[in-house]
């Protein structure tokens, strides 16, 4: 968040033009909003079961737009969109000088291959920001990070304020960084639980989302607050409430050990 808001505090200033996809992480839009920009997004559409479409997304690119932000994994369906989709993203924005801000907070849990950080060199056009809150599980560290063009990290580190977090966060951050078991072994727990979950739910059931990300978003059939009835079997969720483009009849859930209570709990849910 302290990227996020320091990128917005010298991108952004009143009738900045900024585009998004909805839905996606709320808080960038309320920095979007708190510096008096105009954001206007791309509409995951139901018809598509809220599947991320290049072409469509082009189609909302202008030469009026300054920034551009997408968070990938997409926050709040899990789903990954392909490196090659946001290269094509990265380039069109380019011909406009368009600035394209891409937030990898739960990007750990794909494939580095697919990382925005492979276009950094490539153009100079793209800032790729990362967190060690959610895969490594340091929260409470605060500890972000971004890659980006050398010029712009210039401009980047006159801006910020210098000593972001501790030496000893920075220690923690980095000793696991050095444990490739560990981490290849929780991209594996987080794929082997989801294929577990998705084998006892019909594709209807959830949003359009990726097997290797540890979040995913429930639909009901019917009109109902679901996070509530998920909340009352002491399931801990989101509620569709809190992003763009969807309602009370949708929720965010993240995996855990638990699965099998998840699991149990979505097939006994009335109007479900």
């Amino acid at each position: 968040m302290g990227i996020i808001r320091n990128l917005s505090t010298f991108l952004i200033n009143e009738n900045t033009k900024v585009l998004g996809i909805a839905p996606q992480f709320t808080r960038f839009i309320s920095e979007v909003e708190l510096r008096k920009g105009i954001y206007h997004y791309y509409k995951l559409e139901p018809k598509y079961n809220y599947r991320f479409i290049l072409k469509h997304f082009l189609n909302e690119i202008t030469k009026d737009d300054s920034l551009i932000y997408i968070d990938n994994p997409n926050n709040p369906t899990g789903q990954i969109i392909d490196i090659k989709d946001i290269e094509e993203i990265v380039k069109k924005a380019k011909m406009y000088g368009i600035i394209v801000m891409i937030d990898e907070a739960y990007g750990d849990y794909m494939s580095p291959s697919n990382s925005s950080i492979n276009l950094i060199g490539k153009y100079d056009n793209v800032v790729v920001m990362k967190s060690a809150s959610k895969f490594y599980g340091l929260p409470n560290h605060r500890i972000g990070y971004l890659f980006a063009d050398k010029e712009f990290i210039k401009v980047y580190n006159e801006i910020t304020l210098p000593f972001p977090f501790s030496d000893l966060s920075a220690n923690i951050f980095l000793n696991i960084l050095n444990d490739y078991k560990k981490i290849e072994s929780t991209k594996n727990k987080v794929i082997e639980i989801n294929k577990k979950i998705y084998a006892k739910l019909n594709s209807n059931q959830y949003l359009y989302t990726n097997i290797e990300t540890p979040i995913f978003t429930l639909k009901a059939k019917k009109n109902i607050n679901l996070t509530q009835e998920l909340q009352r079997k002491d399931i801990i969720t989101e509620s569709g409430k809190c992003f763009l483009n969807l309602d009370q009849n949708y929720s965010r859930i993240r995996i855990n050990r638990n699965y099998k209570k998840i699991i149990k709990t979505i097939n006994n849910l009335e109007n479900f």
